[in-house]
């Protein structure tokens, strides 16, 4: 998975990537070493996810143009390895009952 853009909105960071979502695990697991490695920074404000369009990582803070670069660094390499959780796609057949009915469908007595 890979950022595509971050953005500053009020006071916090925006970092979207190029997935819809990713499995709950990998969020924790971001969360705990994003988190770590912003208080070895000096920075005491987390992260948090925002699911839309586009995953987004969300910094609670706007930080200091040099330690910018190293946050963005350090989220690509924890990123780079997941895999985005495919998009799941509903399909109804028109005419089809989708197994929800008392069997009126072809090839039921």
């Amino acid at each position: 998975m890979k950022v595509l853009k971050r953005e500053e909105v009020w006071i916090h960071t925006h970092f979207i990537v190029d997935a819809r979502d990713i499995e709950p695990k990998e969020k924790r697991r971001i969360k705990l070493e994003m988190e770590g490695f912003l208080r070895s920074l000096g920075i005491v404000f987390g992260i948090h996810f925002k699911e839309g369009e586009r995953l987004r990582v969300v910094l609670e803070c706007i930080p200091e143009r040099e330690n910018m670069s190293r946050i963005e660094e350090r989220l690509k390499a924890l990123l780079e390895p997941i895999r985005p959780k495919p998009k799941v796609r509903r399909i109804k057949i028109e005419g089809e009952d989708n197994g929800r009915g008392e069997g009126t469908g072809p090839g039921h007595k």
